[in-house]
């Protein structure tokens, strides 16, 4: 009786892991996407400090009793903690909000203002400069990877994370 080999050759196994890591480089990268979650995270993280950082000024405005007044509407500046304030919140101006959030030129993020119907200050805070200074037409089904801070009638932080 002649002995026999069990098991693979390594011409076998050779050709196996060369496939499977053909297969990996091609699929992992479109399961994986690093990149948009790393984007994702840092426009959700300036989103959750601009909310932190608005309700902290509104609290102030409130101790103070100016939450109901505008610097526009009474012909004089409301100013709450260093900010101009509208209704207790601060106005969306670029620089302002910048100081506010502890923000520099070299953090990578592109502010922006754009005006809706009524003429109201919006300010975009976005990851690319192509989509910085658009306002999305249809919010839900935008591709579109920024916040949008609206410091109006009803107070809104808007994070579009879509596009990222």
């Amino acid at each position: 009786m002649g002995f026999r080999a069990k098991g693979f050759t390594l011409i076998e196994m050779t050709i196996v892991i060369v496939i499977l890591a053909i297969i990996s480089a091609i699929a992992v990268p479109k399961f994986v996407n690093l990149s948009g979650d790393a984007k994702k995270a840092k426009i959700a993280s300036v989103a959750a400090d601009l909310r932190t950082a608005i309700n902290l000024i509104y609290y102030k405005s409130l101790i103070l009793g100016l939450e109901n007044e505008c610097h526009k509407a009474i012909g004089k500046e409301v100013i709450v903690d260093g900010f101009l304030t509208c209704k207790g919140y601060p106005i969306g101006y670029i620089n302002s909000i910048k100081k506010l959030l502890n923000l520099g030129s070299d953090d990578g993020f592109i502010f922006s203002n754009i005006f809706d119907d009524k003429n109201q200050r919006i300010l975009t805070i976005s990851l690319n400069d192509s989509y910085a200074k658009k306002e999305p037409a249809n919010i839900a089904t935008a591709d579109y990877c920024q916040l949008i801070y609206q410091p109006h009638e009803i107070t809104k932080v808007v994070l579009l994370t879509h596009g990222c």
